[in-house]
């Protein structure tokens, strides 16, 4: 998608059914968007190519037309996503048990503050608040470290969205 915030799980889990691959920024995309001449010429020269070496022109077209801007793009394989919801939800039922206590709230809230975010604004009732997963389990995971099924989930989140994430690039602000 050459569109701001089409990068979170949320946003895949709805779509990734109808498709094979998918891009999209986790982040605001900078005015001029993709570079559509580099990845279409591309496919026009390898019609065969498959999505992810298209999507992989693309995050490079994009990156290299925006090197001055702040940028995050990704090339998600579709066939990935189950298990990465799957591991999604295990993740929430490990947290689950740190829910009850206030002091608990304030590790997590600490957790979520510390994770890197996209279109975060405390200023701004119009943000969409979107946060890094893969930062915040390995966050909340270190807030309670003694929790053994905590970590084993958090590890697998994390490698759920590697598994998932077939190739990105983040511009060096990012």
């Amino acid at each position: 998608f050459d569109a701001c915030l089409f990068g979170s799980a949320e946003t895949i889990a709805g779509l990734y059914p109808y498709t094979n691959y998918y891009v999209g920024s986790e982040d605001l995309e900078p005015g001029e968007g993709w570079q559509y001449n580099t990845f279409l010429s591309y496919v026009n020269t390898h019609p065969t190519a498959d999505g992810l070496a298209v999507g992989t022109e693309i995050v490079n077209g994009y990156t290299n037309q925006n090197k001055n801007d702040s940028t995050t793009l990704s090339v998600v394989d579709s066939a990935a996503i189950p298990d990465l919801l799957s591991a999604v939800d295990h993740f929430a039922v490990a947290l689950q048990p740190y829910t009850n206590s206030i002091a608990n709230w304030k590790n997590i809230a600490r957790s979520r503050f510390k994770a890197p975010d996209y279109s975060t604004s405390v200023w701004d009732n119009e943000s969409y608040d979107l946060v890094d997963l893969v930062e915040f389990a390995s966050r909340v995971f270190d807030q309670f470290p003694v929790d053994l099924d905590l970590r084993a989930a958090s590890t697998a989140l994390a490698d759920a969205t590697q598994n998932a994430v077939k190739y990105f690039k983040n511009s060096p602000n990012r």
